[in-house]
């Protein structure tokens, strides 16, 4: 194909377009809602997975010693957590490490107050394989020898788990259902494009035009719709991105200021959602297309 001949095909595509504004319009609305919803509920659950090592930090399992927990002890209820295969990790913290962790904690006060590390406990972080197991290991470790208290962050594992699923459902749900409308509505918008150009659809079939020349305008037009609302989309999501992004920034640059959980890189989430929009945009338009000229065009 001449460029002369794509440049034709392409203003062809935008004459038919400007033929049916108020259904383009709403075709490249719907596929601009249906890329939002889906952009802003990936972008949050991009964040979450961005901070799963954070997140993991908050569901670690903490067993706590008496304090006259002796060695012998001590290192029977290691081995014990090393073989567990319910555990993926086993970090020990000595009553020393814990005595430092606290004096940092205290600006050493500690050795004012005549405090030693003897009164602190030591203890276990254990990360479990999985966290349905939680309850199961927490009640089993709770009555080991020596161990007066185990503690998890169940709150913040549960609220994790099921927002994100309750995320994922409602974005899948309303993305899917939008997607099927925005594919029903460029469709439509094609089908009265091919009614309207009924007669020259035939006299070019008369006349010997291939197949695919009577097509690609037709496709062209509905992936210049879905581009057009991903367009429209990319700008919406980036704009709130940036400000959320700007927001809750440190001086740092890269942790939110209140909690210390890092939000995904601004530069690189917009190119991943400029480009997850375009290819999806298209998609949904050329899919509309397709869907018209299968059962409203016989060529």
């Amino acid at each position: 194909m001449s460029i002369a001949n794509g440049a034709r095909i392409v203003k062809e595509s935008f004459t038919n377009m400007s033929r049916n504004r108020v259904l383009t319009v709403t075709s490249i609305f719907t596929v601009f809602i249906t890329l939002l919803i889906i952009g802003i509920f990936g972008l949050f659950l991009l964040n979450i997975s961005y901070n799963a090592t954070a997140l993991d930090e908050l569901l670690d399992v903490k067993i706590f010693l008496v304090p006259e927990a002796d060695v012998y002890t001590i290192n029977d209820l290691n081995e014990t957590l090393n073989r567990d295969e319910k555990i993926n990790k086993v970090e020990y913290i000595s009553q020393e490490q814990a005595y430092e962790a606290t004096k940092e904690l205290f600006d050493d006060d500690m050795e004012s107050l005549g405090l030693g590390a003897d009164f602190l406990p030591a203890s276990f972080v254990i990360t479990l394989k999985d966290y349905d197991q939680v309850d199961y290991v927490v009640d089993i470790y709770r009555q080991y020898p020596s161990v007066y208290k185990v503690t998890y962050h169940k709150e913040s594992f549960d609220f994790t788990s099921n927002y994100s699923k309750w995320i994922k459902n409602i974005s899948g749900v309303l993305g899917g259902i939008l997607a099927i409308l925005a594919v029903l509505l460029i469709s439509n918008t094609i089908r009265l494009t091919l009614y309207s150009r009924k007669d020259e659809v035939i006299i070019m079939k008369f006349i010997g035009a291939t197949e695919g020349r009577i097509k690609i305008p037709f496709i062209i037009e509905g992936g210049l719709i879905g581009f057009f609302g991903a367009i429209i989309s990319f700008i919406v999501t980036g704009f709130v991105y940036v400000r959320v992004y700007n927001m809750f920034m440190n001086s740092s640059g890269d942790e939110l200021f209140l909690t210390g959980l890092k939000i995904a890189p601004l530069q690189e989430t917009l190119l991943m959602v400029f480009v997850g929009f375009i290819v999806l945009g298209v998609t949904l338009g050329v899919a509309g297309s397709l869907f018209a000229i299968r059962k409203h065009l016989r060529v």
